[in-house]
Protein backbone atom coordinates (compact mmCIF):
# COMPACT_ATOMS: atom_id res chain seq x y z
CA UNK A 1 0.00 0.00 0.00
CA UNK A 2 1.14 3.20 -0.83
CA UNK A 3 0.33 6.57 0.53
CA UNK A 4 0.09 9.71 -1.29
CA UNK A 5 -1.80 12.17 0.79
CA UNK A 6 -2.48 12.45 4.06
CA UNK A 7 -6.08 12.17 5.48
CA UNK A 8 -7.73 10.36 8.88
CA UNK A 9 -7.52 7.04 7.48
CA UNK A 10 -3.91 6.93 6.61
CA UNK A 11 -2.84 8.73 9.57
CA UNK A 12 -4.53 6.46 11.53
CA UNK A 13 -3.28 3.25 9.54
CA UNK A 14 0.80 4.35 10.01
CA UNK A 15 0.22 5.66 13.02
CA UNK A 16 -1.23 2.29 14.67
CA UNK A 17 1.70 0.18 12.31
CA UNK A 18 4.40 2.33 13.74
CA UNK A 19 3.23 1.76 17.12
CA UNK A 20 2.97 -2.00 16.21
CA UNK A 21 6.31 -2.25 15.30
CA UNK A 22 7.90 -0.49 18.36
CA UNK A 23 6.08 -2.11 20.50
CA UNK A 24 8.44 -5.28 20.10
CA UNK A 25 11.13 -2.72 21.14
CA UNK A 26 9.41 -1.45 24.32
CA UNK A 27 8.82 -4.93 25.25
CA UNK A 28 12.40 -6.22 24.61
CA UNK A 29 13.90 -3.17 27.34
CA UNK A 30 10.69 -2.99 29.65
CA UNK A 31 9.36 0.04 28.72
CA UNK A 32 5.86 1.28 28.59
CA UNK A 33 4.95 2.82 24.89
CA UNK A 34 2.04 5.16 24.70
CA UNK A 35 0.91 7.00 21.58
CA UNK A 36 -0.38 10.36 21.52
CA UNK A 37 -1.48 12.84 19.35
CA UNK A 38 -0.21 13.94 15.95
CA UNK A 39 -1.21 16.48 12.72
CA UNK A 40 -1.02 16.18 9.69
CA UNK A 41 -0.91 18.11 6.33
CA UNK A 42 -1.70 16.58 3.00
CA UNK A 43 2.19 15.64 2.67
CA UNK A 44 3.15 14.80 6.38
CA UNK A 45 2.49 13.14 9.13
CA UNK A 46 3.76 13.58 12.72
CA UNK A 47 3.03 12.30 16.19
CA UNK A 48 4.20 11.52 19.35
CA UNK A 49 5.11 8.47 20.90
CA UNK A 50 6.12 8.19 24.33
CA UNK A 51 8.60 5.02 26.42
CA UNK A 52 8.25 5.13 29.54
CA UNK A 53 10.87 3.51 32.26
CA UNK A 54 8.72 1.42 35.18
CA UNK A 55 9.46 0.22 39.07
CA UNK A 56 9.66 -3.09 40.05
CA UNK A 57 6.29 -2.33 41.29
CA UNK A 58 4.19 -1.31 37.82
CA UNK A 59 4.05 2.23 38.86
CA UNK A 60 6.35 4.72 36.04
CA UNK A 61 9.53 5.77 37.31
CA UNK A 62 9.46 9.22 39.46
CA UNK A 63 5.56 8.61 40.38
CA UNK A 64 6.69 8.14 44.08
CA UNK A 65 8.25 11.14 44.05
CA UNK A 66 5.58 13.14 42.38
CA UNK A 67 2.90 11.52 44.71
CA UNK A 68 4.77 12.70 47.66
CA UNK A 69 4.60 16.28 47.02
CA UNK A 70 0.98 16.32 46.39
CA UNK A 71 0.39 14.20 50.02
CA UNK A 72 -0.63 10.99 48.43
CA UNK A 73 0.53 7.76 49.48
CA UNK A 74 3.61 6.66 47.11
CA UNK A 75 2.04 3.31 46.58
CA UNK A 76 -1.22 4.56 45.50
CA UNK A 77 -0.66 3.91 41.29
CA UNK A 78 -2.94 1.73 40.30
CA UNK A 79 -5.07 1.24 42.85
CA UNK A 80 -9.19 1.73 42.65
CA UNK A 81 -10.88 4.71 44.38
CA UNK A 82 -14.66 5.59 44.35
CA UNK A 83 -15.31 9.45 43.29
CA UNK A 84 -19.00 10.33 42.51
CA UNK A 85 -19.71 6.69 42.58
CA UNK A 86 -17.69 5.42 40.05
CA UNK A 87 -14.77 2.95 40.15
CA UNK A 88 -11.25 4.95 38.93
CA UNK A 89 -7.88 3.70 38.75
CA UNK A 90 -4.92 5.79 39.75
CA UNK A 91 -2.56 6.37 36.68
CA UNK A 92 -0.13 9.19 37.06
CA UNK A 93 0.15 12.55 38.71
CA UNK A 94 0.86 15.95 36.56
CA UNK A 95 2.97 18.71 38.31
CA UNK A 96 2.59 21.25 36.29
CA UNK A 97 -1.70 20.67 37.11
CA UNK A 98 -2.39 23.21 39.52
CA UNK A 99 -6.27 22.08 40.00
CA UNK A 100 -6.37 18.64 38.50
CA UNK A 101 -3.03 17.16 38.74
CA UNK A 102 -3.81 13.24 39.36
CA UNK A 103 -4.96 11.33 36.07
CA UNK A 104 -7.16 8.54 36.96
CA UNK A 105 -9.19 5.86 34.13
CA UNK A 106 -12.75 4.95 34.44
CA UNK A 107 -13.12 1.29 35.37
CA UNK A 108 -16.60 1.43 33.97
CA UNK A 109 -15.23 2.20 30.15
CA UNK A 110 -11.73 3.18 30.30
CA UNK A 111 -12.26 7.06 29.51
CA UNK A 112 -9.36 9.01 31.29
CA UNK A 113 -10.00 11.94 33.99
CA UNK A 114 -8.07 14.04 35.75
CA UNK A 115 -9.11 14.59 39.57
CA UNK A 116 -8.28 17.20 42.12
CA UNK A 117 -5.56 15.80 44.72
CA UNK A 118 -7.85 16.53 47.81
CA UNK A 119 -10.50 14.28 46.32
CA UNK A 120 -8.00 11.20 45.37
CA UNK A 121 -6.68 11.57 48.80
CA UNK A 122 -9.70 11.86 50.61
CA UNK A 123 -10.91 8.54 48.60
CA UNK A 124 -7.77 6.88 49.42
CA UNK A 125 -8.55 7.27 53.10
CA UNK A 126 -11.82 6.43 52.69
CA UNK A 127 -11.35 3.10 50.87
CA UNK A 128 -8.93 2.01 54.11
CA UNK A 129 -11.22 2.86 56.82
CA UNK A 130 -13.75 0.75 55.14
CA UNK A 131 -11.38 -2.43 54.21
Amino acid sequence: MTINKFDRAACRTVSTAAEAALAAVAEQYGLTLKKEAGRFETGAFTFKITFQAMTEGGAPAGFASKATVLGLPTDCYGKVVILRREAYTIEGVNLRARKYPVMVRRVSDGKTYKWADGAVLRALNEAEVAA
